[in-house]
């Protein structure tokens, strides 16, 4: 399905592809039954919700826009690389919908997009759904939030996962536990494990992970304690791995 769409004379086929698929995306995601949009008196379909978006991408070094009838994307995210995802201080700290860092640009943008369609929607849809009535009018407010929140998190956040953004987050881990007293070896190898290496495209990152993790777990053996691995992973999920390996006794020293 195709969507309205102006590339800009200083905008290359690539990059308006790319903010047309991330727009695409986001609404498609939003559109989703669970997330109760109406237009009219009736369900939003996405179809249909295509039909009522135009997409503009340019290349002027101006603020993106999101209206009722458009989104606006500057391309000058890719063009001169952003490595931060900038947001307003109400929510900048949020972790969801809040600041954050990459070494991808593109994910820079799509967090952009994203941004900016969730205006789309607050704008085109918050007068006719229940949840988003009251508060539509108001820029930044709680309807846009809770659209924003949607599509960073099921959208945006989970790149930046796959990419190592969380495992950023548990390197800092591993220097907070390594201050602490006394830890083995197998803490350490696990606090500084790549847990995201399956998701990489660079082949020497998946390997390294791969061989980490054999380590890991041979060491786990080696001590007679083959379920720590495991229980690490589940740790590790939970955002607790620094509890969990501050937590393990019987330290070789």
């Amino acid at each position: 399905m195709s969507v309205r769409s102006k590339r800009g004379s200083n905008v290359t086929p690539e990059e308006h592809k790319l903010v047309i698929k991330f727009a695409k995306q986001c609404l498609k995601e939003i559109c989703k039954k669970q997330h109760e949009l109406e237009y009219a008196g009736k369900p939003v379909v996405y179809a249909e919700a295509l039909k009522r978006l135009s997409v503009q991408t340019k290349h002027k070094g101006q603020r993106s826009y999101g209206g009722p009838q458009r989104i606006s994307i500057d391309m000058r995210y890719l063009r001169k690389p952003s490595y931060k995802m900038s947001e307003y201080s109400a929510y900048a700290a949020d972790p969801v919908i809040g600041e954050f860092e990459t070494h991808d640009p593109e994910l820079v943008l799509f967090a952009v997009v994203a941004h900016e369609i969730a205006h789309h929607v607050q704008m085109l849809y918050g007068p006719s759904t229940r949840y988003l009535k009251k508060t539509y009018r108001k820029s930044h407010g709680e309807a846009f939030r809770s659209i924003y929140r949607e599509l960073r998190r099921t959208l945006v956040n989970k790149p930046r996962k796959r990419q190592g953004e969380r495992m950023r987050y548990h390197r800092l881990e591993a220097d907070k536990i390594s201050e602490l007293d006394g830890l083995s070896r197998l803490k350490r190898m696990i606090a500084e494990h790549d847990w995201y290496f399956d998701y990489s495209d660079d082949h020497s990152v998946w390997q390294r992970g791969v061989n980490e993790r054999k380590e890991i777990t041979a060491e786990a053996k080696r001590l007679g304690r083959p379920e720590i691995f495991g229980e690490a992973f589940e740790a590790m999920k939970d955002s607790r791995l620094t509890e969990y390996l501050d937590g393990l006794v019987g330290d070789d020293g």
